[in-house]
């Protein structure tokens, strides 16, 4: 094969990966998938691309022409360099330690769930955190960061989804079990229209079935909807909660709602740090925070 077709697909493969880098920034989409989350790598796939297009540029072609697109492409290299890295500097686990830290001043009160719902113990001098887990995918990854909260003295309420693609039920049993004894609270995370693949009257039964599953293993008191593509929430009104002791995490009174979901740019979408927002609550008011693991590095 002749070099300049070697040249063409190297530089072909770099602007592509180079491309879809740069429309991942500009849209906020993280892209942590059922495979792996490619935001740590986007400052590689950022270098790695620009540098095979300038050297293959060079080796291919016989003049200058190259040489204005290129400096443009360098500039905006540096842009999403500067825009990833601070991307990323938003999801370290430090950035959530140091959270956790300012949890701890007397002004707070963290709690779990149930306290909202069972023991209705809202502190009226203090501001109400309740601190969720969605634990969709990697339980790896919120392993780190449930031994943060260890070290800190923070007690959550964590969501254990029984379809997980990356991980099975039955290999985050003893997890939940230990985390269970430790004074975290465990809850079901349903997908179960999913699981139906929407028919409700089929996802009313799995639900009732996988509730009494978990809780042979561990009490379970409050619930959350996994997302998906068949909008698992909807289930909850035709579920009589009441008959199953049981409560919706969506069905507390918040004051401020804040969360992590689909991994954004904090500084671009509010103009600080996610837990900034935290500033604005009052005494009194009741603050639900949902933390996904998966996103945290």
């Amino acid at each position: 094969m002749d070099a300049w077709i070697i040249y063409l697909v190297i530089i072909c493969i770099s602007v592509v990966l180079w491309l879809f880098t740069f429309i991942s920034i500009w849209r906020m989409k993280r892209y942590a998938t059922i495979l792996f989350d490619l935001l740590p790598f986007y400052p590689i796939i950022v270098v790695i691309g620009y540098i095979a297009i300038i050297t293959c540029s060079i080796l291919w072609l016989d003049n200058l022409s190259w040489i204005l697109p290129l400096i443009f492409g360098m500039f905006l290299t540096v842009l999403m360099l500067y825009l990833s890295v601070r991307w990323i500097n938003g999801y370290r686990l430090k950035v959530y330690a140091d959270f956790l830290d300012r949890l701890n001043d007397d002004k707070y009160s963290v709690k779990v769930l149930s306290d909202y719902f069972v023991q209705k113990t809202i502190d009226p001098d203090k501001i109400n955190v309740f601190i969720r887990h969605d634990v969709d995918l990697f339980l790896r990854r919120f392993s780190k960061l449930i031994n943060i909260e260890k070290e800190k003295g923070i007690k959550s309420s964590i969501m254990i989804r029984l379809h997980s693609e990356k991980y099975s039920f039955e290999k985050a049993i003893p997890l939940i079990k230990q985390l269970s004894t430790e004074g975290y609270e465990i809850g079901y995370h349903y997908e179960v229209l999913a699981q139906t693949k929407g028919n409700k009257e089929k996802a009313i039964q799995l639900f009732a079935e996988e509730l009494a599953e978990l809780r042979e293993i561990v009490p379970i008191t409050v619930i959350a909807a996994h997302g998906d593509k068949y909008k698992n929430r909807e289930i909850r009104p035709l579920i009589n909660l009441k008959e199953l002791n049981i409560y919706s995490a969506y069905d507390i009174k918040s004051d401020m709602y804040l969360s992590d979901s689909g991994g954004y740019d904090f500084i671009r979408r509010f103009g600080h740090h996610l837990f900034e927002e935290l500033e604005k609550a009052k005494k009194g008011d009741v603050v639900q925070i949902l933390i996904h693991a998966d996103w945290w590095l």
